[in-house]
């Protein structure tokens, strides 16, 4: 087989192979024998009627059809292994010569990896944050708890600070009520909390229920109604309800009630160790980020192929679209929120496709360089993994990896994260490789995002 490579624009090679005549012939010869096998012709028994006989039932087109689908498949994988080439997508083959006696000629076109030039990933000058986790930490944490176990109670007395306010709230914009905020609207605001406007926080301190106020208030540009971005409105609010959240006690009892620990001190010490593994974690991630600029920086890697670019970007633009789409929010809006034009936001999302395929494709590199493989039990973690974070069932995605493609794509997931790791474990302080806390799971994995 001979076999002439020649560049194309956008990451494209035009491949010109030529099989030997007699390749052609054997697979001519073999698609005779498969027809003949599964043609009923009167009088012979399956694979017995002579090759004329079959030629004129079947049709000499078929023949020719057999024998083409045995050749091109094998001989375009031996010419891209020949020349180190990965193709991206789907060939797109023309046949220039073919007939029984002679050779195959034929072209095909495809869009290939880039090739990767690694540059240094091993002990790099990048510093490592060591994760620390405070005593204010801790005692936030477990007021936290207090206030998701604590009940509300309805009072007779004044709002204060930190008090829940239930209220129906009209809100208009010189003289008209805001689309979408059509006709008063029930919220239980908690004054001076994250959520609540300083302006309603103020209006509402000191109120009993029945109370009503009118409030001027100016929404930040970012605010997610479109009608109310950067708006000044007046909030006409009726006070419903005025509640207080009581709390238990911090002591062993609530340890043992809502902690799952025997005594206060026992939950002081699991909450400070699963805060240091959260900590670790995303000292890990952070500093993962950080070595992976780095080795892109220090790899040549070649024009990245298109599709792949453009699939990568539809589909980071789709996330934002399906989160915008739960708000109510079109990108005409949300562009408009974060004060950029549309054009911008889809050249970022260009921008950040292109760095991530160059990372996936640096991290391959490494993944070879290492002589990394998958295994049975990494794609078994990697299901399961998958079905806890999205609540499907391990069944069905395991009933998915049928399909090549899935299956393709799960297992380069896989090995992208071990290459990944292998990158931050190379380069993390030699006391970070192990977990140097007591009662708790080990750190998870740095796992490769999109």
């Amino acid at each position: 087989m001979q076999v002439n490579v020649t560049p194309q624009e956008n990451s494209k090679v035009l491949l010109e192979i030529t099989v030997d005549p007699a390749e052609v012939k054997t697979a001519w010869d073999n698609a005779y024998k498969k027809l003949a096998r599964a043609i009923r012709i009167p009088g012979f028994r399956p694979g017995r009627a002579p090759r004329a006989l079959v030629e004129r039932y079947a049709g000499e087109a078929a023949l020719r059809e057999e024998a083409l689908e045995a050749l091109l498949p094998t001989a375009l994988d031996g010419a891209l292994k020949e020349n180190q080439l990965r193709p991206v997508t789907d060939p797109q083959i023309e046949v220039k010569t073919f007939d029984e006696t002679g050779p195959l000629v034929f072209t095909a076109t495809v869009e290939v990896a880039p090739k990767v030039e690694l540059g240094g990933y091993r002990d790099l000058d990048v510093p490592y944050e060591e994760p620390v986790v405070t005593p204010e930490q801790v005692e936030a944490e477990l007021e936290n708890l207090r206030t998701m176990v604590g009940r509300l109670e309805t009072t007779d007395g004044q709002a204060q600070s930190g008090s829940y306010v239930e209220v129906e709230v009209t809100a208009t914009v010189d003289g008209q009520v805001v689309d979408g905020e059509q006709g008063p609207h029930q919220e239980l605001l908690v004054i001076d909390q994250q959520g609540t406007l300083p302006e309603v926080s103020d209006a509402l301190r000191g109120t009993r229920a029945g109370d009503e106020r009118d409030v001027t208030v100016t929404y930040p540009e970012t605010h997610t109604n479109p009608k109310l971005a950067g708006k000044t409105a007046t909030l006409h609010i009726q006070v419903k309800e005025v509640k207080e959240l009581v709390k238990p006690p911090l002591d062993d009892e609530f340890a043992r009630k809502f902690g799952g620990a025997e005594s206060l001190e026992e939950l002081r010490k699991n909450v400070e160790n699963t805060l240091w593994f959260q900590a670790r974690a995303k000292a890990r991630d952070d500093f993962a980020r950080r070595l992976m600029d780095v080795v892109i920086a220090n790899a040549k890697v070649g024009e990245l192929p298109p599709s792949v670019v453009e699939s990568r970007q539809h589909y980071l633009e789709h996330e934002l679209e399906h989160e915008l789409e739960h708000r109510g929010q079109t990108i005409e809006e949300y562009a408009q929120s974060v004060g950029k034009e549309v054009d911008a936001i889809h050249a970022e999302f260009r921008q950040a496709a292109e760095q991530a395929v160059r990372r996936d494709y640096v991290l391959e590199a490494i993944a070879q360089a290492e002589d990394l493989s998958v295994t049975e039990d990494d794609l078994t973690r990697e299901i399961v993994s998958t079905a806890t974070e999205t609540g499907r069932d391990v069944k069905d995605i395991a009933a998915e990896l049928k399909d090549d493609r899935v299956l393709s794509a799960y297992v380069r997931t896989v090995l992208l994260t071990k290459a990944l790791n292998r990158v931050v474990d190379l380069n993390l302080p030699a006391g970070e490789k192990e977990p140097a806390k007591e009662g708790g799971e080990e750190a998870s994995e740095t796992r490769v995002e999109p």
